[in-house]
């Protein structure tokens, strides 16, 4: 006899444009598969053959947009940003690139040009009528809460945002003093006020009540190491979880996966981020004492060469990446993450 519990589950993704978002999602659609779900990914058309390569149905969000409101499958200007961003950070700190006022926050684009992806997402789900949605974008969007069945989030950025540390993208340790990350806290203020204006615009063009970007009404998903968690910070924000950063997609990368790939192998890391939650990832390494960071503002070749040899001679973090790689091969929040999905899925509820 079938049980409510056997019931093959229906489960929607959806994802940003940019492919860390797309590739998280693919792992944990991989996981879903597995348990014999039928599971479906709304993206751009440029995806569709990684999707269906992972044996996934595709769904073009394209065929569901709206004539009056275009859907973005890029960031504007993306490219002229970021190689802007790029040399100003080989010359400024993080604060100092907030005082130079550059740092706009380029999310303010990406939430006006996001209405016709709700449309298209609202469409989507009144016609598949899955049983879960699960969505990796940056911030929430309004259809997650418009829709008739629960939606969960899932950050694959770095989670700092999820504690209550240091501030996002500060590159500040969390053994500093709260004081020190005051004036980044300060700085940021005006963009992060822009970008929230923009978002209560973006809710109320829907008429829905607005939620922040670390908002998760049942079930939030952050995907991050276990052994690299902010455990010393107390338990994240309510109702998110933690899955281990193992699970991404084969023949996928990003700085996430060849962070976790050194340390699985037991090899100690130098690190150069450059911007966005990479500062926060490399922060998270010289904390633990698992390698060394250069600055790209302060790089140098002789720099460099420095590093590889202080690492290689420091007993210290050769001892600590021993330990996180035997943790690496031990943690394993697979299971008890997936039940949950199903569990929300077949009861609305947790």
């Amino acid at each position: 006899m079938v049980t409510e519990n056997d019931k093959r589950l229906k489960i929607l993704f959806t994802a940003l444009f940019s492919p860390g978002h797309l590739n998280a999602c693919l792992g944990i659609g991989l996981l879903l598969k597995q348990r014999g779900h039928q599971v479906y990914f709304a993206h751009f058309p440029k995806n569709r053959p990684i999707i269906e390569k992972h044996g996934f149905e595709f769904i073009s969000l394209l065929d569901y947009a709206e004539p009056e409101f275009q859907t973005i499958d890029s960031m504007p200007a993306m490219g002229d940003t970021m190689r802007i961003l790029f040399e100003k950070s080989r010359k400024l700190t993080p604060l100092e690139l907030m005082k130079d006022e550059f740092e706009a926050n380029p999310l303010v684009g990406m939430v006006k040009g996001s209405k016709g992806e709700n449309y298209a997402m609202m469409k989507i789900v009144k016609e598949y009528k899955p049983d879960v949605c699960l969505a990796d974008y940056l911030f929430n969007m309004p259809w997650m809460f418009a829709v008739d069945c629960p939606t969960i989030p899932i950050k694959s950025v770095n989670p700092i945002e999820l504690y209550n540390g240091p501030p996002l993208r500060s590159r500040y340790s969390v053994r500093d003093p709260p004081n020190v990350w005051e004036e980044f806290r300060r700085l940021t203020q005006k963009s992060e006020l822009e970008m929230e204006s923009e978002l209560e615009k973006l809710f109320a063009h829907f008429n829905v009540e607005f939620k922040p970007v670390d908002y998760a009404q049942h079930l939030g998903i952050y995907i991050f190491p276990g052994p690299l968690d902010y455990h010393e910070l107390g338990p994240p924000k309510e109702n998110w979880v933690r899955l281990d950063s193992s699970i991404r997609a084969p023949e996928t990368s990003n700085f996430d996966n060849s962070l976790i790939e050194g340390l699985a192998a037991g090899k100690p890391l130098i690190v150069i981020p450059q911007f966005g939650d990479q500062l926060d990832n490399a922060q998270r390494i010289v904390d633990l004492g698992l390698g060394l960071r250069i600055n790209l503002w302060e790089f140098s070749g002789d720099m460099l060469l420095k590093a590889i040899e202080d690492v290689l001679n420091d007993e210290e973090i050769h001892a600590n990446v021993a330990r996180v790689s035997e943790e690496l091969k031990r943690t394993d929040s697979r299971d008890k993450v997936i039940s949950l999905i199903e569990q929300l899925a077949r009861n609305k509820t947790l």
